[in-house]
């Protein structure tokens, strides 16, 4: 009913979960008082009695007032609370993310659910489930004591009918966590689904597979429907157990309060009054039970919450010396079971400038991947200066990865070339000229020109640019262009080109691409098939040999004539 672990974890706020439990019992409290006062009120004018008028108006409004300043005390105890337990989950998380050079315990819309919606379930989960779970303990116990003094066998028999709710809320329990448990698990999955398929759209076009995806997803977003119908079926079916427990529990009270009145073992008010409170003994519970569903999403939330903060740190220490070689010795490497790279050796030196080409599929991203050592290897060695370096080192300071998509938060232009850990104005304005953006943002306010979310203010290229000019700043050893030249316009393309060849100069520049023609710009070409690096040379030794490069040099060209023609 409860996971153990989250109220271990927030011991310390479990104080104001108590004291809302306190102010519900005196809401109780007030609530016993005015149905005390309508009962006297009601039977005074049944048997035709005098009453004060003015002090039964008096007494409602102070205890109503009394009653509306403890659940507004309530509300806002509980909104501080949530906003406590929110922030503190939320950091715990993201320091976890944050220590992990490669996250692999979920998928980055997971992690974006998780962080939202998955701990938004918590918020209920403390300041509603909790307290209503000790309040529903409270409030019969509280009740039965004051019916108790007028009829002990009424107050008995109502409390012995309470427990039925919480039975039907067990039973129903052991179907709902393995619902909840697939229904999770379906929706993160199909969040996974859409986020890499709207990611790698073009792709999928490019490819012409966009329709065999789009059928997919279609599948599992019928499987999404099909599990969320579930469980609103079992909580409806359970809603509906509950109802008829309390308003039977209700009703069985009002016959059971009829009957002691006409034996004359209780006065008429008080008659009113157990006719009146009765439903009380049971609501407590009926709302505890709406709140374990709630409740239930949230333990499911807080078990993948718990998978992720329990995952080992993978990152310790930062890799400090100057590269100056990079090795690859034997190296293979798959993902669960999946061979990706298979025995690959190569070395590179400052002053190097390779392109990596390939069919789709081949390893050429994983090399990136392995050379920023974001995953363990299964054989071989990876050598930085002929030496091997801890699976825990990350190696951001020294090696950066451009994409072919950066995506740019919102902030300013000084903002976003600030992360690169340089607020110099003066290095920011000379590679803002170097990728020919100076211009761009010059009459617009310059590095206090306002990015929108995803810099949509921009094109294409301009965004990559300015990817490149942060990239820039950082002064790494290392630069990887993961297709970066995709998907931008022919001037930023030779902008980044030229980059490229002015970095490798003095760095070592690797250009992963599909883009054949590239091979020309560089020093050294890999050519990767099936996770084997079959072929390595210059462009023209590589061009003149009857082989693989020849034949994706080719089919480029042929494909480029016929788009031509057909403009």
């Amino acid at each position: 009913m409860f996971n153990k672990r989250l109220l271990k974890t927030f011991k310390a706020e479990m104080k104001n979960v108590y004291g809302l439990v306190l102010i519900q019992w005196l809401v109780l409290v007030c609530h016993i008082l005015l149905t005390f006062l309508h009962s006297y009120v009601l039977s005074c004018l049944y048997l035709k009695q005098s009453f004060s008028l003015v002090f039964y108006l008096l007494s409602v409004i102070c205890l109503f007032a009394l009653k509306c300043f403890l659940q507004t005390t309530q509300n806002k105890q509980a909104l501080s609370l949530t906003e406590t337990i929110k922030t503190k989950l939320r950091k715990s998380v993201f320091d976890k993310i944050y220590h992990q050079k490669q996250t692999t315990v979920f998928k980055e819309s997971t992690l974006t659910q998780l962080t939202s919606e998955g701990i938004d379930q918590l918020e209920i989960y403390f300041s509603k489930y909790i307290p209503q779970f000790f309040y529903a303990m409270l409030a019969p116990l509280t009740l039965f004591i004051v019916v108790g003094f007028m009829s002990l066998k009424v107050a008995l028999i109502l409390l012995l009918c309470v427990p039925l709710i919480p039975v039907s809320i067990v039973v129903v329990q052991k179907i709902a966590k393995r619902l909840l448990a697939k229904y999770w698990n379906s929706y993160t999955g199909l969040a996974d689904s859409f986020l890499e398929n709207l990611q790698g759209l073009t792709t999928l076009k490019y490819y012409q597979s966009d329709l065999y995806y789009q059928d997919k997803m279609d599948r599992e977003a019928e499987d999404f429907r099909k599990k969320t119908m579930r469980v609103l079926i079992m909580q409806l079916n359970s809603i509906s157990v509950m109802d008829l427990v309390a308003y039977g529990g209700f009703g069985l009270g009002v016959v059971l309060g009829l009957q002691e009145y006409l034996d004359q073992h209780i006065t008429f008010m008080m008659f009113v009054f157990i006719v009146m409170i009765s439903i009380e003994f049971f609501l407590p519970l009926r709302m505890l039970g709406s709140y374990f569903h709630i409740g239930q999403n949230g333990n499911a939330a807080a078990d993948k919450i718990f998978k992720l903060l329990d995952s080992l740190d993978d990152i310790q220490e930062s890799y400090q010396e100057s590269i100056s070689t990079l090795s690859f010795e034997h190296v293979t490497f798959g993902y669960d079971e999946k061979i990706i790279l298979k025995d690959v050796s190569f070395s590179l030196s400052k002053g190097t400038f390779l392109t990596i080409v390939g069919e789709s599929g081949s390893g050429k991203s994983t090399i990136a991947s392995l050379l920023m050592n974001l995953y363990p290897i299964q054989k071989g060695k990876i050598l930085y200066n002929q030496e091997t370096i801890s699976e825990t080192m990350t190696l951001y300071q020294k090696i950066t990865l451009i994409k072919d998509e950066t995506y740019i938060l919102k902030g300013t232009v000084f903002d976003h070339l600030a992360m690169s850990g340089c607020i110099d104005e003066e290095k920011m304005m000379a590679v803002l000229k170097e990728v020919k953006l100076f211009e761009v943002f010059e009459n617009q306010g310059g590095l206090k020109f306002q990015l929108n979310e995803g810099a949509k203010n921009l094109s294409g290229g301009q965004r990559q640019r300015l990817a490149l000019a942060r990239a820039l700043l950082r002064e790494s050893d290392v630069y990887i262009f993961d297709e970066a030249t995709n998907n931008v316009d022919r001037e930023s393309e030779e902008i980044i080109l030229k980059i490229m060849k002015r970095l490798a100069k003095d760095k070592i520049v690797i250009f992963i691409t599909h883009r054949m023609a590239h091979c020309k710009e560089s020093h050294l070409t890999f050519v990767m098939k099936e996770g084997r690096l079959i072929q390595q040379g210059s462009y023209e030794e590589l061009f003149n040999q009857a082989n693989l490069f020849r034949e994706l040099v080719e089919n480029q060209k042929n494909l480029e004539r016929i788009i031509e023609n057909e403009r």
